[in-house]
């Protein structure tokens, strides 16, 4: 049945899975399900929710199920900046079209989808990031003209933008599913990462990584450097204010690694004074079930589910995007 999208506002096609769920699918968001309950939280009257943000982080998370904690955790989605949604951009090229010199070009039906795959408000701003960014930058070659108000330009990936990709491929920390968790090595929160931390790092998608629990032969601090570099995400958890994890946080930082900080909720005013406006999950030793959840949600919402969930693709077949 045709409808409207309850995150895009695009044309849909939507079908009530059950009395508890419906599937949605759109040109701009592509295939993912949203509860009932949580359709009227999608409205502009929501300030934690922006209507494009959500949109693209639903296409970059496919077979996703939007719930009332899922609106709750836009809340924390940044906008992308301009190098990094070109970046995104050259690399969705690159998926589409990989062989050397092969041309690329897009049916103006795709413009919904490019939208938000590279965390767009508008197709203007798609535009700019193939002509301004990617094509001045030397990393694409136009071969038709670029400057129509709606058509998507068609050219082929530069020596110099198979170079970028290249690079991207060895160091970008998207690259890896490694989740370093940086914590006092106390008996009494062992249970904390075993029960909370590993199983939330595990169910958005990424593979838990603490130092005690790794064999090597290695210097202790050069093997902790070694894996920070190599995480995709590093979660610190701040509970007896280890100097340590003070440290690895902020290498992290440095690095460009996003860090999530957690604490012991009747321990957050031990937190060092410098962080205190940092936005840090608190926990409870009494309720570790919503310490998860809130530790996995924050982490898919800000950097997406990782390479370890496996999504069925939806079935093909899409409705035009509204006119």
């Amino acid at each position: 049945m045709k409808q409207t999208c309850p995150i895009c506002q695009s044309a849909a096609e939507v079908v009530a899975l059950d009395t508890t769920f419906l599937q949605i699918r759109c040109a701009k968001c592509d295939c993912f399900k949203i509860t009932q309950s949580a359709i009227g939280d999608c409205s502009t009257s929501n300030p934690k929710f922006v209507r494009y943000l959500a949109s693209a982080y639903i296409r970059a998370n496919q077979g996703i199920t939007v719930d009332v904690d899922v609106i709750d955790g836009f809340a924390g989605l940044k906008v992308k900046s301009v190098s990094e949604r070109a970046r995104i951009l050259l690399q969705h090229l690159y998926f589409q079209h990989p062989g050397a010199g092969e041309m690329f070009d897009f049916p103006l039906n795709d413009a919904p989808a490019l939208i938000a795959i590279t965390w767009s408000e508008q197709w203007s701003e798609v535009r700019y990031l193939f002509t301004r960014v990617l094509r001045d930058g030397g990393f694409l070659e136009h071969a038709n003209p670029p400057y129509s108000h709606s058509r998507i330009p068609g050219g082929i990936i530069t020596p110099a933008g198979h170079e970028l990709i290249d690079s991207l491929k060895v160091s970008a920390p998207g690259a890896s599913k490694s989740a370093f968790c940086a914590m006092w090595f106390n008996p009494r929160l062992e249970v904390v990462y075993i029960n909370a931390i590993a199983p939330a790092i595990e169910a958005a998608g990424y593979e838990a990584v603490q130092i005690d629990r790794v064999q090597h032969i290695n210097k202790v601090d050069d093997e902790i450097v070694a894996r920070i570099r190599t995480s995709r995400l590093l979660v610190a958890d701040l509970t007896g204010t280890r100097g340590g994890v003070y440290y690895e946080a902020g290498f992290a930082a440095a690095l460009g690694i996003p860090v999530f900080l957690t604490v012991r909720e009747k321990r957050r005013h031990k937190v060092h004074f410098d962080i205190r406006q940092f936005n840090c999950i608190g926990w409870d030793p009494d309720a570790l079930p919503a310490f998860t959840n809130a530790l996995r949600l924050r982490i898919e919402a800000l950097i997406g589910r990782g390479p370890s969930i496996k999504v069925t693709p939806p079935p093909p077949g899409r409705p035009a995007p509204a006119s």
